[in-house]
C-alpha cells in the first residue's frame, strides 16, 4: 500500500518541520489576506520577521511565540489587548543584557541560563526573555550577590562544551 503525500494544508499546520515561512504561507495558515499581514507588519503587529531584499520570511519560533501570546481564556478579551503582549514584553538576549547590565553570554549560553536559573522562553531555536521576569531575576541575583559578599556564580561553568 502506498502512503499518501500530505496535502498542502496539512503541511502548513506542522510548524516544527520548517525553519521559515513566506508571507503567503503564513497568510494562508492564519486565513488572512496577504494585504492584512503586510499592514500588520508595517504597524508592528505580528511575529518578528526577516527581510532579505524583496523577500519577507518569518522564523517558525517567532510564529509559535506569537500564536502562544494570542491564546485567550474567554471571548470577552479583545484582540487589541493581545497585541500589546508580544512586541513590548519579549526581548532577545542583547536587550536582556542591556537592560540588566549582565554579560551577554549569560543569556546566549544554554548551559549558563540553566545553571543560573535565568527565566526564558524557547521555541525551536529562538530564545526570548520576558522583560518583567528578567528584571525580577536580575534584582534577586544582585541581592544574593550583596548578601553573600561575593558572586553567586562562583563554581558556575560559563563555557559550553
Amino acid at each position: 500500500m502506498t502512503e499518501k503525500k500530505p496535502s498542502r494544508v496539512q503541511e502548513l499546520n506542522l510548524p516544527e518541520t520548517r525553519h521559515f515561512w513566506s508571507e503567503r504561507e503564513l497568510a494562508h495558515r492564519w486565513k488572512l489576506s496577504l494585504k492584512t499581514l503586510q499592514r500588520w507588519r508595517s504597524e508592528g503587529i505580528g511575529p518578528v520577521f526577516i527581510k532579505l531584499r524583496s523577500s519577507v520570511l518569518y522564523p517558525t519560533g517567532e510564529i509559535i511565540l506569537f500564536e502562544h501570546s494570542c491564546r485567550r481564556r474567554s471571548t470577552s478579551e479583545s484582540e487589541n489587548d493581545l497585541f500589546k503582549i508580544l512586541p513590548n514584553d519579549l526581548i532577545d538576549a542583547v536587550e536582556a543584557s542591556a537592560k540588566t547590565g549582565m554579560p551577554l553570554f549569560w543569556f546566549r549560553s544554554p548551559t549558563v541560563r540553566k545553571q543560573m536559573g535565568i527565566p526564558h522562553l524557547k521555541a525551536v531555536r529562538n530564545v526570548r526573555f520576558s522583560t518583567a521576569e528578567i528584571l525580577m531575576w536580575a534584582d534577586k541575583f544582585t541581592e544574593a550577590e550583596r548578601a553573600l559578599g561575593c558572586s553567586p556564580t562562583k563554581g558556575v561553568d560559563f563555557y559550553d562544551e
